[in-house]
């Protein structure tokens, strides 16, 4: 159930407690529960001062922890490349344009990436859980192979999510990373259109 409530504050859908409890269909003592232990790993603050305004009982006000966990955000533009770190809500910090490098085969351009990330993580207090890679072209599900990466000459049916894996393991992203780091690779405007629905318009 944990996950489920997690979710459901990571996209603004259970402001306060109360919502949490109708979203969840569970009881006020369960949903209390729940919150706390979210509360407790870090992942979402409670507010201590019940909202009110409403009929009803005042409830706690919800929200991701600003100091959580992140993830490393990266996506290969045709000209550039762009890196961050994401947190719980969906907000993007310490965003970072750097130029392609001089070579642009699949292992160098991977690499560049990876490293990247890893800098932001080594950088931040907070503990990176993975690291995820949008890409201009078309990539196959769910083994994540790139098709007509027309931008750089890529093979078609080159491995970009085995490839990027492994230059993930080989990245030093720190002592606060998650151990062995997970990583995914999908086509940006699939990403695009997922996080409208998760927090944009197609809310």
């Amino acid at each position: 159930m944990l996950g489920p409530a997690l979710e459901l504050v990571h996209t603004g859908r259970a402001p306060t407690r109360s919502a949490l409890t109708g979203a969840l269909d569970v009881t006020r003592a369960t949903a209390g529960a729940v919150t706390g232990e979210l509360e407790a790993l870090g992942l979402i603050t409670v507010d201590s001062r019940p909202a009110g305004g409403g009929r009803g009982r005042p409830s706690h006000r919800l929200a991701v922890n600003p100091a959580g966990p992140v993830v490393v955000a990266a996506q290969i533009h045709a000209d550039s490349l762009s890196v961050a770190l994401a947190g719980l809500g969906g907000r993007l910090e310490d965003v970072r344009y750097l130029p392609l490098p001089a070579a642009t085969d699949p292992v160098r351009m991977l690499r560049a990436v990876a490293e990247a990330g890893a800098d932001l993580a080594r950088a931040t207090t907070r503990r990176c859980l993975g690291v995820g890679l949008a890409l201009p072209n078309p990539v196959t599900e769910p083994d994540g192979t790139a098709l007509a990466a027309l931008h750089f000459a890529w093979p078609s049916g080159t491995p970009v999510a085995e490839l990027f894996a492994q230059e993930v393991r080989r990245a030093d992203f720190g002592p606060r990373a998650r151990s062995p780091l997970p990583s995914a690779v999908a086509n940006d405007a699939n990403l695009a259109a997922l996080a409208e629905h998760r927090h944009g318009a197609g809310r």
